[in-house]
């Protein structure tokens, strides 16, 4: 991210009201209005993350492998499918993945 942020010249400072306890788990979340709100992401969290993303992108050729093996896939077709997914981030979690 920071290369991505160095390459397209954007600048960024790092600002807490209080700065999170690397020893607790938490979750991030983006809000997607473009490309550039995830890249801070990445750069703020000083710990261990797992990315939660869509299944459908797993059909994207050579791009599909990187992105199964990166992240914890949300299969959105049915609530059993997604309950599935929360157990497998609630894993990941425990584990300090």
């Amino acid at each position: 991210a920071q290369i991505w942020f160095w390459l397209i010249g954007v600048r960024h400072e790092e600002i807490y009201e209080t700065p999170h306890d690397p020893s607790k788990h938490y979750i991030f979340v983006a809000n997607h209005i473009s490309y550039m709100d995830i890249p801070p992401i990445v750069i703020a969290i000083k710990q261990p993350y797992r990315v939660l993303g869509k299944y459908e992108m797993v059909k994207v050729p050579i791009f599909g492998l990187i992105y199964r093996a990166a992240v914890v896939l949300v299969d959105r077709r049915s609530p059993e499918k997604r309950a599935k997914s929360v157990r497998a981030l609630k894993s990941a979690l425990s584990n300090n993945i």
